[in-house]
């Protein structure tokens, strides 16, 4: 399995961290509905799904933190599918 696109419709895995800098980019992909990297549903507030998101590094988690926190989402809402 090719670890840098998990699906070919997909953004490479490289690509990830412009995503998370870009909020115009990010509210697109949101939109759409679909996770960014394996176009998995649901999708979170950075437009991942729960599996992506699980396996975000330090510094994508770093950078995705901004959007989850002015969303409300609490820790266990975080990722798609999971909390009340």
């Amino acid at each position: 399995m090719d670890w840098n696109r998990l699906n070919r419709a997909g953004i490479p895995r490289g690509d990830l961290v412009s995503y998370l800098k870009s909020p115009v980019r990010l509210r697109l992909a949101r939109q759409r509905g679909s996770c960014l990297l394996c176009c998995a549903r649901p999708v979170n507030e950075i437009a991942l799904c729960a599996g992506c998101f699980a396996c975000l590094t330090d510094e994508e988690r770093r950078l995705a933190e901004p959007y989850l926190t002015a969303a409300g989402a609490t820790e266990d809402q975080r990722a798609p599918g999971r909390g009340a």
